[in-house]
């Protein structure tokens, strides 16, 4: 179902353009939860959706309308979709009761299935680019590239051996891979870039101790997350060694998730500074440096909050998750833009 929502304007000395979105809900596969990960330049997008109210999730794939099923075995009681390219390739992560606690990573096209690792060995992909090569980490958590069936290991910071946590979140069309390293023998997570064999630390803000690099696009600029010296987690972007704070929306912490090629951001504001317990609270775009509540666009009769933007296109369309009549709920976001 489409649905109209709100508009902000952005003035220039020239003109002023209207930004307006369409939204879209993704559906589920009959239970009460979706989430939408990545989308292509095609809005098909991926994600996962519960089948029955309450029930495991099963990878989905959205395109024209049609939500896919992307459950390939039998048993399984966890599977996603992460990604996905300008030919369809989706990639996905499946859990076996054999691998508890692990994932599975694979690559799904056309109803066929690719393994990424040898003889179930666990793991967890996050992206693909549109020469279908693969990021992620393994279950010793050493980031990698896979393409073609042969599996690369990339390069740490070189001084935690011994407490290796290193994972590879996107790719872009030129190799280039970001993703975190531990530094300072384990205790401290910095955001990084890996390009020709070569491992770069991206830094944090004056003060901070960790940050994490989620997005890059074609000209190199990434976004993520950089603690500051109060320990609160801020978006962030990087771009030729220096890094930009973005922002926060009423002192609560942001993540950057991604950013397309026309170097528009978005990401989310959350209410728990902890990795692993935060909230969510509001979906964001940034455009020019400027932070915009997706919220905020809507009309008052929406029915929609969204929480989470993950990802966007470069047309300009966002998916994410918010909440719809009490579920969360899988959307995207189109753009409208009139000039006068």
């Amino acid at each position: 179902m489409l649905i109209a929502i709100g508009i902000t304007q952005f003035t220039t000395t020239q003109a002023t353009t209207t930004f307006s979105y369409a939204v879209t809900d993704l559906g589920t596969l009959g239970g009460d939860k979706s989430v939408a990960y990545d989308l292509n330049d095609s809005a098909q997008a991926v994600g996962y959706s519960t089948v029955n109210i309450g029930s495991r999730t099963n990878a989905i794939l959205w395109s024209n309308g049609t939500l896919t099923d992307l459950k390939q075995f039998s048993g399984i009681p966890y599977n996603d979709g992460v990604g996905i390219n300008n030919v369809g390739q989706v990639v996905c992560n499946i859990q076996f009761g054999s691998h508890t606690g692990g994932r599975i990573p694979y690559i799904w096209q056309n109803g066929n299935v690719t393994n990424i690792f040898q003889s179930n060995q666990s793991g967890y992909a996050t992206a693909i680019n549109n020469v279908g090569q693969v990021v992620g980490w393994d279950v010793s958590l050493s980031a990698f590239i896979w393409q073609n069936g042969s599996t690369t290991y990339l390069n740490s910071l070189g001084d935690n051996t011994s407490n290796n946590n290193d994972r590879a979140s996107d790719i872009n069309n030129k190799g280039q891979i970001v993703g975190y390293a531990s530094t300072n023998n384990g205790n401290q997570l910095h955001a990084v870039l890996w390009e020709n064999n070569t491992v770069t630390d991206l830094g944090t803000l004056p003060g901070g101790s960790n940050s994490e690099a989620l997005g890059i696009n074609k000209a190199s600029a990434v976004v993520g997350w950089s603690e500051t010296s109060s320990g609160i987690k801020h978006a962030v972007s990087w771009q030729n060694n220096q890094i930009t704070d973005l922002g926060t929306f009423d002192g609560n912490a942001t993540k950057a998730t991604d950013i397309n090629n026309r170097a528009t951001i978005v990401g989310y504001s959350f209410t728990v500074n902890n990795y692993s317990n935060e909230v969510p609270l509001h979906a964001f775009v940034s455009r020019n440096g400027r932070m915009v509540d997706l919220n905020n666009l809507l009309a008052a009769n929406s029915g929609w909050e969204l929480n989470v933007a993950h990802a966007i296109n470069n047309r300009g369309q966002i998916v994410g998750s918010g909440q719809k009549d009490g579920q969360t709920r899988a959307f995207l976001l189109t753009p409208v833009r009139v000039t006068r």
